[in-house]
């Protein structure tokens, strides 16, 4: 008004308050047009898109990162690849589809992942969870091959999976650790007994 002072909206609550208070008011309330900060409108933004399933949403976005991000969590919710696939910068495709991956107890979103570290990561955490020994295969060093047929095989009590385990000396201890669990130990086969895998 005329004389300096703020006019107050009686049907906006978020009106009489100033500076960071009004934007997070209007942050909760999901009215993202009234919020001042770019970077915080733009946190606003993803959320509307999120809340919506909406990737059209996320254009209305300045930040880039920001963006990407919004696809991200867009391709997730909808459990859709393709946003992932047209994603053009290779951080948050990876992002997306390691994700993706991890929501589903999916390899082959894992296999889409161009970093091999999260790639890995992501076949480790769906093998665990899914306790499925042949995705194992996938890692680069044979180290992280042994203890991922290691941990399902005791998970699962079957000394069959142990055969999968390269080094003599580890694929001996995960029979006996499968003996040992079972109450078995009495009958603790050598692994040179197992047949070939």
């Amino acid at each position: 008004d005329l004389t300096g002072n703020a006019v107050v909206d009686p049907n906006d609550s978020c009106s009489a308050l100033s500076g960071s208070a009004k934007d997070n008011c209007y942050l909760e309330a999901k009215k993202c047009s009234k919020i001042s900060s770019v970077t915080l409108r733009d946190s606003c933004v993803v959320e509307l898109a999120k809340i919506n399933n909406d990737l059209e949403v996320c254009s209305l976005i300045q930040s880039n990162k920001t963006i990407l991000f919004c696809q991200e969590q867009i391709a997730i919710a909808t459990n859709n690849q393709r946003i992932c696939s047209d994603m053009v910068e290779g951080y948050w495709r990876d992002n997306c589809n390691y994700h993706l991956g991890l929501s589903n107890n999916n390899e082959d979103f894992c296999g889409l992942v161009i970093d091999l570290r999260q790639r890995e990561d992501c076949f480790e955490e769906v093998a665990l969870e899914t306790n499925n020994y042949k995705i194992c295969r996938y890692f680069s060093e044979d180290f992280r091959k042994d203890k991922c047929f290691y941990r399902i095989a005791v998970d699962l009590a079957d000394v069959k999976v142990c055969r999968w385990i390269g080094s003599p000396t580890n694929r001996d201890a995960c029979v006996k650790k499968i003996a040992k669990n079972t109450g078995q130990e009495e009958f603790c086969p050598s692994t040179q007994n197992l047949p070939d895998r």
